[in-house]
């Protein structure tokens, strides 16, 4: 018997405990779910480089490496429950047939005294593996036969006789509901409520890591409070950016140009202007997936073709991780767009790896040199998380023939003591 709590939990999921359009917002909010897995499936896909990087580490930190993880690992199990929703949804509003027509078919019983269930043999045959459902004669009417559901079908059997008087076979609609239904509730499967229940947790903190990392992106953009139109600039900055770090040195490379008495225009690279007097272009380019652009500047290489007027000097900075392969490749993709186009590289492209800030201020100085400009670059690197190193143990190898080798045994000392991590070092 169902509790009046879980009774209450079931219309809640299935219906928001608002009849038919709370059944109709739950339908449509599958629906929503769907399109949110699948969109995020392949841009998980893009930014790991192929579905191959789908089961390798993944880049990225903080809340967007959280973001990451757990859209891998909780993509399955709501494409599954998103999936199954969205038929069991259509079924009830009968938008798709349900197959439960042979449910409602009318068999009458002979109306004798009933047997009990041990001598029926319309019972006896039954499986107890692939019973589903029986539903008792009502004790006012005689004529009410027993109904069984099974895997396969329907069956009637006369309360009197223990005759089967009628056997329907299920059609291809219902299995479709059932196999919906059962995937959906992981009826009888352990491990599927298991997926299910850590998809739907996942996605609850998926929810709260694409908030922080969109507000996060959006914290991260429009700080350079001396911003310049671009018809009024002197150089133009853009970035192609991912999770949004480029732009904290597109930031602090716009700052230091503007204490130099430059105008400068800071932008996304999908945000380029078609024409502008600027006489430089400096473009910030972060990497994604297989050389591909990151989401900030996936039109820029279309908007080149349209750029009307004078073309300004170009400088080129690619981000990267030389651990991954196509190391700054979109850069090299937006050197050769660049050159094609007519447009003069005013310096070497240059790369950085893993964020490195005294890469980006050596960087700097060359465009200093290059811009004939005295530049001043900010530290805008964010620092890692610092760890205490404990010594534990030191081995020495080596003195008896005067090359002397310590193998320096450490642990980390922090707030995650309870984690058993050691590092070597010679």
């Amino acid at each position: 018997i169902t509790s009046p709590a879980m009774r209450m939990i079931t219309n809640l999921h299935r219906a928001w405990l608002s009849g038919d359009g709370g059944r109709l917002a739950a339908g449509l909010s599958a629906g929503v779910m769907l399109l949110l897995s699948i969109t995020g499936l392949f841009l998980l896909k893009r930014l790991a480089g192929g579905w191959r990087g789908l089961f390798r580490p993944l880049a990225g930190a903080g809340a967007r490496r959280w973001h990451l993880e757990l859209g891998r690992l909780a993509v399955v199990g709501l494409l599954l429950s998103s999936v199954t929703a969205i038929e069991l949804s259509l079924a009830g509003f009968e938008l798709v047939p349900d197959g439960a027509a042979n449910e409602d078919i009318f068999v009458t019983a002979s109306g004798g005294q009933r047997l009990s269930f041990a001598k029926s043999d319309g019972l006896a045959t039954l499986s107890l593996a692939d019973l589903r459902e029986i539903t008792l004669p009502d004790q006012a009417d005689a004529t009410d036969p027993i109904t069984v559901k099974t895997h396969a079908g329907m069956r009637w059997i006369d309360a009197a006789t223990g005759l089967v008087l009628r056997e329907e076979a299920h059609s291809l609609a219902w299995h479709i509901r059932d196999l919906a239904f059962r995937l959906h509730t992981a009826e009888g499967m352990a491990w599927l409520a298991l997926l299910l229940g850590l998809s739907a947790s996942g996605g609850a903190a998926l929810a709260m890591t694409g908030f922080a990392t969109g507000l996060r992106k959006r914290l991260q953009k429009g700080r350079f409070s001396q911003n310049s139109a671009a018809d009024a600039a002197d150089i133009l900055v853009l970035v192609g950016s991912e999770g949004g770090t480029t732009f904290r040195f597109a930031e602090s490379l716009s700052a230091a140009l503007a204490k130099a008495d430059r105008k400068v225009h800071l932008a996304a690279m999908n945000d380029a202007p078609l024409a502008s007097p600027a006489a430089q272009m400096i473009l910030l380019a972060a990497t994604a997936g297989c050389g591909e652009a990151p989401t900030s500047a996936t039109h820029f290489l279309g908007k080149l073709a349209q750029w009307q007027g004078p073309k300004p000097r170009v400088a080129i900075l690619g981000f990267g991780d030389r651990q991954f392969a196509n190391f700054c490749a979109y850069a090299d993709q937006l050197e050769s767009a660049l050159t094609g186009h007519g447009f003069e590289l005013a310096m070497p492209t240059g790369r950085i790896d893993r964020q490195s800030q005294d890469a980006f201020t050596a960087w700097g100085q060359q465009l200093a040199e290059c811009l004939r400009l005295p530049l001043t670059i900010e530290a805008t690197a964010a620092s890692g998380p610092l760890h205490g190193f404990e010594l534990i143990a030191r081995e020495e190898y080596g003195i008896e023939v005067q090359a002397p080798t310590a193998i320096l045994r450490f642990r980390i000392v922090s707030r995650y003591r309870g984690i058993p991590f050691s590092v070597q070092q010679a």
